[in-house]
């Protein structure tokens, strides 16, 4: 992005987000151990000193992007389960968003989840992002079983299975434990639906 453009997507969406993207960039490109306070001042085109007006230290930062990839992976998921009426194929397409989204940002679905942030209980805003996320899971899967007069806590169970089921198949794809070289969505798509597809929550 050349200079001009820098400057522009600073006074459009403000310092804040150009940060946050900046960050997102850096983690995708170069990976987690690449990203520092002063990588991102760098690549947004401003001060070293400027993040510290929106972020006390490198964790805050991470913090913001998770929660913009948390955001980011919810309104996908929405869009899925919104773009469909029987309750098997929204489950279906809402867990197929969920893996492609994971492995078209690696890195930053590996930060959203586990690595990176030192504390992340502090960051409430974080959690309750990643706590959007699954309540899509749930409501889909509250539409799947609806004829079967579940308490809270079993659908909560069988939530969490189906989360966790997708989440695992996310993650063996992106450590390249499963035999799938070509991850773009066309090539996963298959794969995802024929897993989805043996499932009976």
């Amino acid at each position: 992005m050349s200079a001009d453009a820098k400057i522009k997507s600073i006074t459009e969406t403000g310092l804040r987000e150009s940060l946050i993207n900046s960050g997102e960039d850096i983690i995708e490109e170069k990976g987690l151990s690449a990203l520092t306070l002063r990588a991102v001042a760098r690549a947004s085109g401003v001060s070293h000193m400027a993040p510290y007006s929106h972020f006390d230290d490198k964790d805050s930062l991470l913090a913001a992007i998770a929660e913009n990839g948390f955001k980011e992976l919810v309104q996908l998921m929405q869009e899925a389960r919104d773009a469909y009426s029987d309750p098997f194929d929204k489950l279906l397409h809402v867990g197929m968003s969920y893996v492609i989204y994971a492995c078209q940002k690696p890195s930053l679905f590996q930060l959203m989840f586990t690595s990176g942030i030192t504390y992340r209980h502090k960051f409430e805003a974080l959690t309750e992002a990643g706590q959007c996320a699954f309540s899509v899971c749930r409501s889909c899967v509250s539409d799947f079983v609806a004829d079967k007069n579940l308490t809270d806590e079993d659908l909560q169970l069988r939530a969490l299975a189906m989360w966790s089921l997708v989440h695992g198949l996310s993650s063996l794809l992106i450590d390249d434990h499963l035999d799938v070289p070509d991850k773009s969505p066309d090539a996963i798509a298959p794969l995802v639906q024929a897993v989805l597809s043996k499932v009976r929550i």
